[in-house]
């Protein structure tokens, strides 16, 4: 058996093998696929942060709730495993 040092590329999802590619991946959280024709994988990556950021703040105001801080962590946390991947 072999293994490569080969990293693979794609946003996150394809990455993890989630999903076969950048469309379907975006399609399946529901964003515009042609962002990938548009956008390199680390700006992909750091537009659904932004955008799961953004949910979180909105979940959290729904309930009443501040969520500045748990959205802050969360995208802090993210940032922060795209880069070390």
């Amino acid at each position: 058996m072999t293994t490569s040092s080969r990293k693979a590329s794609g946003i996150l999802p394809v990455r993890l093998g989630l999903e076969p590619d950048n469309k379907t991946a975006l399609e399946e959280l529901g964003m515009d696929v042609s962002l990938a024709d548009s956008m390199s994988d680390r700006q992909l990556d750091e537009y659904i942060i932004e955008q799961e950021y953004n949910r979180v703040k909105e979940y959290y105001a729904n309930k009443g709730e501040d969520g500045e801080r748990y959205a802050a962590d969360w995208r802090r946390e993210a940032l922060h495993k795209i880069d070390i991947d």
